[in-house]
């Protein structure tokens, strides 16, 4: 069970979604100039997509980017404006085309999604593209009329492509054996260290990560990368990000939202909790902190005399209702902050002195 659990860890393949970097996310030169559709800034050491004139060869397979009808790269304007010779080329016009209807020279573009009617397609070269999410046309012979003619066949596997090495192969992640059977790519089928980078699964939206150790195998995760390979052997995925010197995945900046919590309510100097009657009088020196939750609801009448010196800082949470007469000197801070509700921490000391003048004055009542 312990071999079989480290095998398992040791053959775990990492994948990855398709979502190359833009060339504004690349810092590093060598990354920048590997990228034929960006330009590197040698003065702001900066990289940035090269405009749509200079790339008429990668015109196609650079999005935001068309050509037009005298062939010149321009910046993409809108499906309706472009016509093609062939199915499928309005997608080259960019991926939100597909085609209308027929014309003199081929075909209008039209924005939607490409769904080829596979039966009404005609020329062999034109039988190609997905019908559905399940079937793809292919060119074979039609079982009913015994001709060959442009069909919706199930295609949702490498395995259903078994039937002809033509289908499989339509999808890049399959590969056709000797035994005549139509199976995923892997890392393993390739054969030279240049080529040992990423290879696409079935839906062409995820790739796995290859390594060369002497041999090209699956790779764990991106940490296996240097900086040279970071990029190269991610298909443009990743990029090297200089202050961490990790490979990172491009990804757009996620969006923060932070909402402050709290309260900070006012200062006020002098406090009294309670029914205080009498006189206290006395010196105090010192700190005293505390914290006072509950309602204090009262009359506070008396006189202070005394000196307080030093600095008392009571926090507190709720409501203080009543009156408060303070009369006598007092030098020295005190600072509550917040709202105060309930009996603070010396009020057991009020207590206890209203509970000792009640038994003086019965003791004096008595000897009467």
């Amino acid at each position: 069970m312990l071999l079989f659990a480290i095998l398992s860890v040791t053959l775990a393949a990492f994948t990855f979604d398709d979502g190359q970097c833009k060339c504004n996310q690349l810092v590093v030169e060598t990354e920048c100039k590997f990228n034929t559709q960006c330009t590197w800034d040698g003065v702001a050491k900066t990289c940035s997509r090269k405009s749509c004139a200079d790339l008429k060869d990668q015109c196609s397979s650079t999005q935001g980017c068309a050509l037009d009808s005298d062939g010149n790269c321009k910046d993409f304007t809108k499906c309706a404006d472009y016509k093609v010779t062939g199915l499928g080329q309005c997608q080259y016009k960019d991926k939100t085309c597909t085609e209308d209807q027929t014309t003199s020279g081929g075909y209008a573009c039209k924005a939607g999604t490409y769904v080829p009617e596979c039966q009404k397609i005609t020329i062999k070269a034109d039988c190609k593209g997905y019908q559905s999410s399940t079937q793809v046309c292919f060119w074979t012979t039609n079982p009913m009329t015994k001709a060959q003619e442009c069909m919706p066949v199930k295609y949702t596997s490498c395995e259903d492509g078994q039937s002809d090495p033509n289908l499989c192969t339509l999808n890049s992640s399959c590969k056709y054996t000797l035994e005549k059977k139509c199976v995923p790519k892997t890392c393993a089928d390739v054969t030279t260290e240049f080529y040992c980078t990423s290879i696409p699964q079935w839906n062409n939206s995820k790739l796995t990560l290859c390594q060369w150790n002497g041999n090209c195998q699956d790779a764990s995760g991106v940490e296996v990368l240097t900086q040279a390979k970071c990029y190269s052997s991610t298909l443009k995925n990743y990029h090297w990000v200089t202050s961490t010197n990790k490979c990172t995945l491009c990804a757009a900046p996620a969006t923060s939202t932070t909402t402050p919590t709290g309260t900070s309510t006012g200062t006020s100097t002098g406090t009294s909790t309670g029914t205080s009657t009498g006189t206290n009088t006395g010196t105090s020196t010192g700190t005293s902190t505390g914290t006072s939750t509950g309602t204090s609801t009262g009359t506070s009448t008396g006189t202070s005399t005394g000196t307080s010196t030093g600095t008392t800082t009571t926090t507190g949470t709720g409501t203080s209702a009543g009156t408060t007469t303070t009369t006598g000197t007092g030098t020295g801070t005190t600072t509550t902050t917040g709202t105060n509700t309930g009996t603070k921490p010396n009020d057991a000391y009020t207590q206890s002195k209203f509970a000792q003048l009640i038994v003086v004055s019965l003791f004096m009542a008595f000897i009467q």
